[in-house]
């Protein structure tokens, strides 16, 4: 998915959140691909999910 930045999540010392950006500092396309598993949880109740993000630079 080629996209010009995306967004990522921080939790700051007080126990908010703070978002920044990445973004290619020339302004070129980051080209992203994101993977997902999910799996029943162990005790029986609801799923347990996994989500992993790239980002590739070219």
């Amino acid at each position: 998915m080629p996209a010009t930045g995306c967004s990522e999540w921080v939790e700051t010392d007080d126990g908010g959140r703070a978002s920044f950006l990445i973004h290619h500092p020339g302004g070129q396309l980051l080209h992203a691909a994101g993977l997902t598993a999910a799996r029943k949880a162990e005790d029986g109740d609801g799923w347990d999910v996994t989500f992993a993000r790239g980002l590739l630079q070219r």
